[in-house]
Formats: C-alpha cells, structure tokens, sequence
C-alpha cells in the first residue's frame, strides 16, 4: 500500500517567533518516523531552511509579496505534482482564511488553532490550548472534526520522557537558572533579564537563544563565565530538567515546561501569550510577572531570589504543574492517521 503524502504550511517569518514551524516540525518527525512522505511549503528563511535539510525534508519556497490566492495556487499545483493530497496548516492569523481558500480544492485540510481562527472550514482542526472562548468556532464544514483541549497540545515526548523528579528540588548553595524567550526574541527581553540577575552571586545562567536572534545583542554577557549561552538547543529539555528555575515566555516553551515540571517565571512577549500564563498561573504552576514592557529589571531580580530561597514554593509549583500530560503529539498524529 502506498504511503500518503503530507504537505505542511506554517508560519516561518521570524518576526513571529519559532512556534509555529516548531510544532509542525514535530508533527512532521512522527509522520516520517511511520514511513510518510513529508513536503514543506516555507517562506524564505535560511534558518527554517537549515532545520528541514537536517532532518532531510523536503521543501518548496514561496515567493515574496505574493498575494494569498496565488500562493495557494502555488500550493496546490505543486501537491497535485507530488501526489498529496493532505495538507497541514498553522498560520496564526492567517490559518481560518487558509483554510478557507483551500476548502475550494480536492485537498484535505487539517488546520493547527489556538487563538486566532473563528470559523472552521478545515477538514480538522487541533486547539491544544485549555483556554475555552479560543474554543468556540462557527461551523463552515459540516463535515469537519473538532478537537479542542491541552490533551491536544503537541509537545514533543522527549520533555516527558525527561521530566523532572520532585527530589530533585532542593536547597541548593548554587542554583541553575535558565532563559529561554523563544525563537526570535524581538522584543530582547533576554538582554533585559540578564541585566537584571547577572550580578546575583548564588546562581549560574544558561541562556537558551533561538535560531532568529541576533545574538550580537549580547556583547557584553558573552564574555561572563558565569553564563553559559546556548544556541539552537537540541536537547533543551535535558536543560530544562537540570535546571531549578526557568524564566520563560508564554509561548510553546510554558508548554513543554508544564510537561517536565520545572518551576517557571513567565513574561509575556506578545499579546496572544497573555491567556495562557495566566490560567497556568491561576493554577500555581508559575509565576507570571507581566507583559515584557510593563516589567522592571528590579521586580525580576527579586522575583528570582524569592523563588529560588523558597524550596516549599518549588515543590508546590512542581506538583501543580500537572496540567498536560505530554501525550498531544501522539494523539493528534494517530487521529490524523484515523482520519486518512
């Protein structure tokens, strides 16, 4: 029997960060692990570029200022070429008229949502996050399959796999402490919060830098030996379980710590991130300061030494950080292949 090919479009721009691709990609890891033909269809980025030749993916490059419907023209033409007839969409803003557009072809349609469609006019469509009003979507396609919740959320199995023990939470005379604010880091909240803490002696740092960040912003906290600065990570989950304490934003890596179950402090990059820290907050698993620009260097060098002296606040972080269970991946690729 032959193999179905899958064609993914996600956001690649890095302005918008490294979510998006990041959780195609490991959608895409499984298919090809079950012997599936992958096909990405990408902006031009040399560092999404580099990922997919690793791992030996195919790809197609879309033009520049090309208009939505001529793309999708593109798309199509090229998935009629090369025998698939599946395409796997995450677009942010852009996914519900994708979609839509995409509706008019033989294609099927499988969309990756959280905040931002309202309608549904894919075939499938995931929303991974636990966030209700993000569930509520007008039905265009009568015929379509909804799975909403974080039981849906695509975190890959590794961070599972290593999850941190709750005896590993302990007082310490030197703590390991991690920064890790996504792919692109517009905003340099990494240069802000090393400015913060760098001087506190009872801590070493590892900074975890995206593929979209302009690492010559750090100049000066390169040279430090008390910090470690870590590109293109990966095996960031062995990190995240080494260490005692995270300062994370609220995008996919609040996920994946939630799964591993280190203690976090969360600054919001974007406005779409706000939803999500705060229901992970309300339920004790971190602390979320605030939006990155409302934020001052002094609440969060304190915020980090309050945590880190508070070994009864960790252990209550860790235990109340049972929101997912780490299972999302498996569970949307086997619907996906149920569905075919």
């Amino acid at each position: 029997m032959t193999k179905k090919n899958f064609s993914f479009r996600c956001l690649s721009d890095p302005s918008k960060g490294f979510g998006n691709f990041k959780r195609c990609l490991s959608i895409a890891e499984l298919l090809k692990e079950k012997s599936y033909n992958i096909t990405f269809f990408i902006d031009k980025n040399n560092s999404v570029i580099d990922e997919l030749k690793k791992r030996n993916m195919s790809y197609f490059l879309i033009k520049s200022k090309i208009s939505l419907s001529d793309e999708i023209n593109f798309i199509y033409k090229t998935m009629i070429e090369i025998k698939s007839n599946y395409l796997i969409i995450d677009m942010r803003e852009y996914g519900e008229s994708y979609s839509k557009k995409i509706s008019n072809f033989n294609i099927i349609s499988i969309l990756i949502d959280d905040a931002w469609c309202k309608s549904v006019y894919a075939d499938i469509i995931f929303n991974g996050t636990m966030i209700k009003k993000y569930h509520q979507y007008k039905i265009k396609n009568k015929n379509a399959k909804i799975f909403t919740g974080s039981k849906y959320s695509t975190i890959q199995s590794e961070f599972r796999k290593y999850r941190k023990k709750l005896s590993e939470i302990h007082e310490k005379t030197t703590y390991d402490v991690t920064i890790s604010m996504g792919g692109s880091d517009p905003h340099n909240i990494s240069k802000k919060v090393l400015s913060a803490i760098y001087k506190i002696p009872n801590i070493r740092i590892c900074l975890i830098l995206g593929p979209f960040y302009n690492i010559s912003n750090l100049e000066f906290f390169k040279i430090l030996p008390s910090i470690k600065i870590i590109t293109n990570s990966k095996n960031i989950w062995k990190i995240f379980q080494n260490s005692d304490l995270v300062i994370s934003s609220g995008g996919t890596s609040l996920f994946e710590l939630s799964v591993i179950r280190t203690p976090t402090i969360v600054i919001t990059s974007s406005h779409h991130q706000i939803p999500y820290a705060k229901i992970f907050s309300s339920r004790g698993s971190v602390l979320y300061l605030g939006y990155w620009s409302q934020i001052k260097q002094y609440q969060i060098k304190a915020s980090i030494q309050n945590i880190l002296k508070n070994t009864k606040l960790r252990k209550q972080m860790y235990t109340k950080s049972k929101i997912l269970d780490g299972k999302g991946l498996e569970r949307v690729v086997n619907i996906i292949e149920k569905s075919i």
